[in-house]
């Protein structure tokens, strides 16, 4: 995967994953560069994540919805 370092990476779930700089969607098949990899954990089996500055949630379409935390 282009822009992803193959030592460091680990797959979460079939959604997400990342390494130690960069966060992964295996959904969309992109690193998701608003993502920050240190903060990013994931927060349910269904395609939920969040970091230090928003949540991540996988729609039925396959696009990502990102919002802002409060």
């Amino acid at each position: 995967m282009k822009g992803i370092h193959g030592e460091t990476f680990q797959a979460f779930n079939r959604y997400w994953g990342k390494d130690e700089h960069n966060v992964f969607c295996f959904i969309t098949g992109s690193v998701q560069r608003a993502a920050d990899a240190a903060t990013f954990i994931v927060t349910d089996e269904i395609g939920g994540a969040e970091d230090a500055n928003f949540i991540y949630v996988i729609k039925d379409d396959g696009t990502i919805k990102k919002s802002k935390k409060k």
